[in-house]
């Protein structure tokens, strides 16, 4: 059975970048998010360039004549750039280096605000300054960067600001440490916002992880032997299911084999149940490890296997392999010192599929029916049935 352990996630991640310390674990949740970052991206940007170009109407009230022609290749030249990183989306490449690119797309729109806003006279910057902190916003909250990115580029849109209006243009103090509190607090209250919403998603990444892995081990559980790790009859029952399915698809033979242990009882009744356990557990392991990887070994309960396997060309193939099992059951088993226990045997019953409308019900009854031909005739042997 392939056991699916039950595994409780830590939520481990670095408190300042979000990032999960557990490789691995970070990989997989950049791969689940990144069809969600490109449709956001593409959103925000689509929207953004609108707004960006809409702006371009209050030009009229605020920049002089003479600038308005700089101002329109400024804004043009920022949205280019905005469209060509977004346009990284649709690259291969975007699997490997996403959220950099997306994120320069916040620092070009702060960079060509700014620009913009050094061509205004002096009391018309403030109108226009409610952009930079709707810009911080928009970097923050709706690009879908995440959150140590949104703050690289808000420090350096920041920075930019300080270097256009404090050192290059040298706007008075009272302007600078205004611009300086709203900036402080659009950061803290947008920033907060990404930081909360990240270290959420991430959280809720790891423990839909968490479920599915529950879930996938219920499962396995529900349909599988718990002493031998085999399927049980319920999965068997499914997987002949499809074997038929596909048999009539493929005009190809299948064939199912029902085992019942000879000398079993007399092996639980002598040594216990417990050398019984693992005499079942030997002769499970050697079923499925010697058979084909396409074959499924099932257990039906006590002492009774099925095994189902498909593609066979003849029936010579299939007392080949009905040969073979005989030949696996039959070798010695040792259970501790005493030297190996008394032999065991197996009678086999064989339905080869299709023939007519048959059912599941019908191949698992006329291999019973078979097998307990064998039992009745000497055991130790296999007997074909007819469906």
């Amino acid at each position: 059975m392939p056991e699916v352990p039950l595994v409780t996630f830590r939520v481990a991640m670095h408190p300042v970048t979000l990032r999960f310390l557990d490789d691995e674990r970070e990989r997989a949740y950049r791969d689940a998010s990144l069809h969600a970052l490109r449709v956001q991206a593409r959103i925000a940007v689509a929207l953004g360039v609108a707004l960006y170009l809409l702006v371009g109407v209050l030009d009229a009230w605020f920049i002089p004549e003479a600038d308005r022609g700089g101002a329109w290749i400024i804004r043009g030249f920022a949205v280019v750039i905005a469209l060509a990183l977004a346009g990284f989306t649709f690259h291969p490449r975007f699997r490997d280096f996403n959220h950099g690119p997306i994120s320069l797309i916040g620092l070009d729109a702060a960079a060509g605000l700014i620009g913009i806003m050094r061509m205004m006279p002096d009391e018309a910057i403030t109108q226009y300054y409610v952009a930079i902190v709707i810009v911080v916003f928009w970097t923050y909250l709706f690009l879908g960067v995440r959150f140590v990115n949104g703050l690289a580029i808000n420090v350096t849109s920041v920075a930019f600001f300080y270097l256009a209006f404090g050192v290059l243009r040298a706007m008075p103090p009272s302007f600078l440490a205004a611009s300086g509190f709203f900036l402080f607090a659009a950061s803290v209250v947008a920033g907060g916002a990404a930081y909360t919403l990240e270290r959420q998603r991430r959280e809720l990444f790891v423990r839909e992880i968490d479920l599915d892995s529950e879930r996938r081990r219920h499962q396995t559980r529900a349909l599988h032997d718990h002493l031998t790790g085999l399927p049980n009859r319920e999965l068997l029952e499914d997987r002949l299911a499809q074997a038929i399915a596909l048999s009539r698809r493929d005009n190809r033979r299948c064939a199912g084999f029902y085992l019942d242990l000879d000398g079993f009882k007399g092996i639980n009744d002598t040594f216990g149940h417990n050398t019984g356990d693992i005499v079942l557990r030997i002769i499970a392991n050697r079923l499925r490890s010697n058979l084909r990887d396409v074959d499924t070994v099932a257990r039906l309960g006590g002492d009774e296997f099925f095994v189902l396997t498909q593609g066979v060309e003849s029936n010579g193939d299939v007392q080949a392999l009905a040969e073979k099992m005989l030949y696996l059951v039959a070798q010695p088993i040792h259970v501790g010192p005493e030297g190996p226990l008394p032999a065991v045997s197996v009678s086999i019953g064989i339905a080869v599929f299709p023939q007519g409308e048959c059912s599941v019900h019908d191949i698992i009854h006329s291999a019973d029916r078979a097998m307990y031909t064998v039992k009745h005739g000497g055991k130790n042997g296999y007997a074909l049935a007819e469906i």
